[in-house]
């Protein structure tokens, strides 16, 4: 897939706000994961989503694997993610790559990201279940993407 000059420009931008740590310099949100706060740029988020779109201060996201919403923040400021759990905690990341890309995938659909960024984390869910997809664990992946378990 291919991405227009302007695109890959904003996704630069974006990038740069994005650390080890996640989104830094000039946040002015908060996303609350059960005890985890990350701070996030409302404009970031308000123009890649449909679901941030207006908010801002501390905004409640339970509901999700704070793993999950770190790597779709991740897709949101980097334009792609990584395997690697979420930083600031020390809960243990127990999904399996299928899972975790299926709910990436799926949070990336509820939050209303673009359709570029969502074929994104489709795509790492197809390679996967074409690639090392075991029939028993093909069928719970994939009615974690197509369901709705998240509730926000």
């Amino acid at each position: 897939m291919s991405k227009g000059c302007f695109e890959l420009m904003k996704i630069a931008n974006r990038r740069k706000r994005w650390g080890a740590l996640g989104p830094r310099d000039g946040t002015d949100a908060v996303l609350i994961v059960g005890d985890v706060r990350i701070p996030v740029h409302s404009m970031v988020l308000g123009t890649q989503t449909t679901f941030f779109r207006g908010k801002a201060g501390d905004i409640d996201v339970n509901g999700c694997s704070i793993h999950i919403i770190w790597r779709t923040l991740e897709l949101i400021y980097c334009g792609d993610y990584t395997e690697q759990p979420c930083p600031k905690t020390n809960i243990p990341d127990i999904c399996d790559d299928l899972n975790r890309h299926a709910a990436v995938c799926q949070l990336a659909e509820l939050w209303g990201l673009p359709q570029g960024l969502r074929e994104i984390a489709y795509q790492k869910y197809k390679a996967i279940a074409q690639d090392t997809c075991r029939s028993k664990d093909f069928a719970p992946s994939a009615e974690n993407v197509t369901s709705q378990p998240f509730s926000m």
